[in-house]
């Protein structure tokens, strides 16, 4: 029996919902509803059960920051305060996440697809199929950090559950050596030692340079050198002032002499110039006086007596006889003056040699000094030099012994294959396939429900037709005869 619905296109359910309907829908779409779960559950459980099973690796390793040693001390290497403020924790983590490791773990294991039919794939397919199975690695490469700690746990899933396991540790190695080629500074530590043996070729070049010329130039010590040179010099100086001062006397009372000797004048001669012969000085002082005395004995004479007299006469040749003598030995003490002069003059020259030739020493030492000077300075700017190098060299070290990271990294919990695959979850899969085919029945069926136009109760043909019912005729399959 069809009956029409109002126009509104309200349904029964729709109008007057309650739990009599509800179930009355679903008695009357049962089979809809559990031919839609059985459909659903079954093609969930198929696809559960039919995908391969991926198993999960994990390993734990445990990264510390380093602690200061006593050489980093020593050299103040302490770690940047820029990299205390960043999480040096993700740094590591992405050490772990990158490329070049998932690119060796791709050689290392195999993981490329097996070429299909002998048929070899060109370059450009090789590498997109390549990239292909690293971008594989790093999606199921799982890690995980707790808050405020230092252990990692390092998870990987695949189909194989001993090879999991592998590619697990193998990731930790490579890890590992990549960490090495990252912070890996020895190519700063044999820049360093080339430099040294450098600078120590040239310091040891220069310290033998400064040796031999020391040697060659009979130098033990320049400033005890400019110091006795310097004492030489000063008593030189001292001994052609003494010796030109001594000249010029003598030269000045040679000539007075000579003027008195020239103009017949009385000679009267300083002991200080016959000072150098006191006998001959004591032998005209007697002469002079035996002439005094004659000459006035000669004087008293002529005052009696002519000047042709014997006595006057006799005393007069004694007179000249003496006066000669004087002037002889006076002749002899210039001729000696003259010598000692002559002496003088030599021994200034002599001395005027001697200072020149100590000023010449003197400045032959001062540019011997500077050559020193010199040789010293780039000896002491080599071994500046060397002590700097020498450090950076240490510090080259240290970095490399330490990678140069503050970091360590301890491998606390290795990779075990587990025979427990993680995906895909059957309980939970099957748990939702069966949620999921109960709910969509029922949608299914109220919708089919919402949109048929029969009447199947006398409720509903009551509400539809809005006529009493007077009664009804159940209908019944027949037998077969």
């Amino acid at each position: 029996m069809t009956v029409n619905k109002p126009q509104n296109g309200t349904s029964v359910i729709a109008t007057a919902p309650s739990l009599q309907k509800f179930l009355v829908v679903l008695m009357k779409q049962k089979k809809l509803v559990a031919g839609i779960f059985l459909t659903t559950f079954i093609t969930v459980a198929l696809f559960t059960f039919l995908q391969t099973p991926l198993y999960r690796a994990s390993a734990k390793v445990l990264m510390e920051p380093e602690k200061l040693s006593d050489s980093m001390v020593m050299f103040r290497l302490s770690p940047s305060r820029e990299r205390n403020e960043l999480n040096w924790l993700n740094s590591e983590i992405s050490i772990l996440q990158s490329r070049p490791i998932a690119a060796r773990i791709v050689q290392q294991f195999n993981l490329l697809e097996p070429e299909e039919n002998g048929n070899k794939l060109s370059d450009e397919d090789k590498q997109k199929q390549l990239e292909s199975a690293i971008d594989d690695v790093q999606e199921n490469l799982i890690l995980e950090s707790g808050q405020n700690s230092n252990i990692i746990s390092i998870s990987y899933d695949y189909k194989d559950p001993h090879i999991a396991a592998q590619i697990v540790n193998g990731i930790i190695d490579e890890y590992l050596k990549y960490r090495l080629e990252v912070f890996d500074n020895s190519g700063n530590y044999k820049f360093y030692e080339k430099q040294l043996q450098i600078v120590e070729e040239k310091l040891r070049s220069l310290e033998e340079k400064e040796a031999h010329y020391k040697q060659d130039q009979n130098i033990f010590s320049t400033q005890e050198q400019a110091e006795v040179l310097k004492v030489k010099l000063t008593d030189y100086e001292r001994s052609l002032a003494a010796v030109s001062t001594a000249l010029i006397g003598k030269r000045a009372k040679l000539r007075i002499v000579e003027e008195q000797l020239e103009n017949n004048a009385n000679i009267n001669i300083p002991s200080t110039e016959v000072s150098d012969s006191p006998s001959r000085e004591r032998y005209i002082t007697t002469l002079k006086s035996q002439l005094l005395e004659m000459e006035i004995e000669k004087e008293t004479l002529l005052q009696r007596f002519r000047p042709t007299y014997e006595k006057v006469v006799e005393l007069t040749e004694q007179i000249n006889i003496t006066r000669k003598k004087i002037r002889s030995e006076i002749h002899e003490i210039i001729e000696q003056e003259r010598a000692s002069i002559r002496a003088l003059e030599a021994e200034k020259q002599s001395l005027e040699k001697l200072i020149a030739g100590l000023r010449g020493d003197v400045q032959a030492l001062a540019q011997k000094e500077y050559e020193i000077k010199q040789i010293n300075r780039g000896i002491e700017d080599n071994r500046d030099l060397y002590s700097i190098l020498l450090k950076q060299r240490e510090e080259a070290r240290i970095s490399l012994e330490k990678l140069n990271s503050g970091v360590n990294v301890r491998i606390i919990n290795p990779a075990f294959p587990s025979h427990i695959p993680v995906w895909p979850k059957k309980e939970l899969n099957l748990i939702l396939g069966s949620l999921f085919g109960l709910i969509f029945g029922l949608i299914v069926a109220f919708m089919v429900d919402y949109f048929d136009d029969t009447v199947s109760t006398i409720h509903e043909l009551y509400h539809a037709a809005d006529l009493k019912v007077l009664g009804s005729i159940e209908e019944k399959q027949r037998g077969l005869l």
